[in-house]
């Protein structure tokens, strides 16, 4: 069937069965991701609740809906993201533990996540 082809279809007929073939190893050799996005909101003045069962990968989508300049700050230093109003901005987790964290413009607004591997 494929000499019944012109050389240009029989060229092209070849490409994309070998790139079919390249690209099967390497999507079967990616690892499978189960980190997920979750949001912690800033409003009033206040860190909005924090999710449970946070996993090392995860990723916190800090939204500030505040009319205010805040910052989402680790004690460890670990992440220091700062949010002007109306504005988001995202903290990948990178290690396991129990990280507190605050506003560096409003130090009485705190909270903490728990990381777990």
């Amino acid at each position: 069937m494929i000499g019944a082809l012109s050389a240009p279809a029989r060229g092209l007929l070849m490409a994309l069965a070998g790139a079919a073939l390249v690209a099967v190893p390497v999507a079967s050799a990616a690892p499978a991701s189960h980190a997920k996005v979750y949001t912690v909101t800033i409003q009033q003045l206040a860190f909005g609740p924090v999710p449970p069962a946070l996993r090392v990968g995860d990723t916190i989508d800090w939204v500030n809906n505040d009319i205010f300049l805040h910052s989402a700050t680790a004690r460890d230093k670990s992440f220091d993201v700062e949010l002007k109003p109306k504005t988001h901005a995202l903290t990948v987790l990178r290690k396991p533990g129990i990280i507190p964290f605050y506003c560096r413009y409003h130090p009485g607004m705190k909270g903490r996540l728990v990381v777990s591997k």
